[in-house]
């Protein structure tokens, strides 16, 4: 979804690869990511800033650079997990 709404050259990469019986699995992640998105997202910017960091993400797979895909997707959870810590603490 976010490479659609970004128009993303991973999109023409990824959706072919993913198997139609797997919608379930985006449902399950998204289920299990909700408390976390929602207080995140309370957060000014947050939001862009996600997407930006999805987008390095596609961009290093696209570009076929897994160590650079794994070091993004490491920055962007930690990005959510501080997120999450402030949100937190100001609780």
């Amino acid at each position: 979804m976010l490479a659609k709404l970004t128009r993303s050259p991973a999109r023409d990469i990824l959706v072919p690869f993913v198997p139609c019986d797997a919608s379930w699995l985006g449902a399950e992640t998204r289920g299990r990511i909700a408390p976390f998105s929602r207080v995140q997202f309370r957060t000014v910017g947050r939001l862009d800033k996600s997407h930006a960091e999805h987008e390095l993400v596609l961009d290093a797979i696209v570009q076929g650079s897994p160590k650079a895909a794994s070091a993004a997707m490491r920055k962007h959870i930690e990005s959510v997990y501080n997120a999450y810590a402030d949100y937190q603490s100001d609780v």
